[in-house]
């Protein structure tokens, strides 16, 4: 199962279902964490949320996505990735916000230094 993955290439397709979603208060600690490990910074308030209600992974070009960030400032969650309902300290959360911060799909080096990468995700 895909746990989260880089943004699409052109005719990208927001998943069905999705609605802009308000992050709650929390998302701005995360950011602010990732940010300090990444050594980059950014600006959360240009990133644009998305939700996909009643989902716990969302149909995407990977396959089953609980989160999808999409080029230049979009985040896609899943319902059960959005509000941390696995307990992972927001580790979907937290993989997307970095892939805001680097700005470009693939998984560089520093989402490993960070911590932010799982067997089952993809390249």
């Amino acid at each position: 199962m895909v746990v989260a993955a880089a943004g699409c290439g052109d005719g990208f397709a927001p998943p069905d279902g999705a609605e802009h979603y308000d992050p709650p208060a929390v998302y701005s600690i995360l950011w602010q964490e990732t940010e300090d490990c990444a050594q980059l910074t950014g600006t959360m308030s240009r990133v644009h949320w998305y939700m996909i209600p009643g989902t716990s992974t969302f149909p995407c070009d990977y396959g089953d996505c609980r989160g999808l960030w999409e080029a230049p400032h979009n985040i896609y969650l899943s319902d059960v990735a959005a509000h941390d309902f696995f307990g992972d300290n927001f580790f979907t959360v937290r993989h997307e916000i970095l892939h805001d911060l680097v700005g470009q799909p693939g998984h560089p080096a520093v989402f490993q230094q960070c911590g932010l990468l799982r067997d089952e995700a993809p390249g």
